[in-house]
């Protein structure tokens, strides 16, 4: 991560009291702008239900549009996301990347649900943005 963006994050103890665990920056500067992280987790559009997955569950992320993205690497949401990646497979290839699940994510980025919100005593130093993409697959050659 380092190499490309010219900085790296990691999941590590907040900062905040009541954090438990955080985001930081191990090394390098940020630019302004510039994707920290991204929120991964299984999605739910506004009309699917969530009740049980929900409950006691802060990592639920509420979109815009209504859509729901539940990264909570724990627990009925684990074995749903894990469900969901072994069923939606294309041969051999599953449509998922199981590894934000484990303390060693191959997306460094897939850190997202950890970032904390600011406190009286930190201010925020970084946003949440939501974009997205095309609903189309583009294979490339």
């Amino acid at each position: 991560m380092f190499t490309h963006l010219g900085y790296a994050v990691q999941r590590c103890t907040s900062q905040l009291a009541t954090g438990g665990t955080g985001v930081a920056v191990c090394r390098g500067t940020v630019p302004p702008g510039a994707i920290v992280s991204m929120y991964p987790g299984t999605i739910y559009l506004p009309y699917e239900p969530i009740f049980f997955a929900s409950l006691a569950n802060p990592f639920i992320f509420r979109c815009l549009d209504g859509t729901l993205i539940d990264g909570n690497d724990k627990h009925l949401s684990w074995i749903i996301y894990r469900s969901c990646c072994q069923r939606d497979r294309i041969g051999l290839y599953p449509l998922g990347d199981l590894s934000w699940l484990t303390k060693f994510p191959v997306n460094p980025l897939a850190v997202g649900q950890y970032v904390n919100n600011q406190s009286t005593r930190f201010a925020a130093n970084v946003a949440y943005q939501e974009f997205g993409h095309p609903r189309r697959l583009f294979l490339c050659h």
